[in-house]
């Protein structure tokens, strides 16, 4: 249930603030990870 949580806001940080997460690799590590994952694709990465 956490990555749920977690993982939905991160992925929008990019798509909707415009924020450079460069400076934290680990955190884009997890995004990617994330929105790799089949339920991810059907929900939120339709809304990017």
């Amino acid at each position: 249930m956490a990555d749920i949580a977690v993982g939905s806001i991160l992925a929008y940080i990019p798509m909707m603030l415009k924020l450079d997460l460069s400076s934290y690799p680990s955190v884009l590590a997890y995004i990617k990870r994330i929105s790799e994952r089949p339920a991810f694709q059907k929900t939120i990465a339709n809304r990017s």
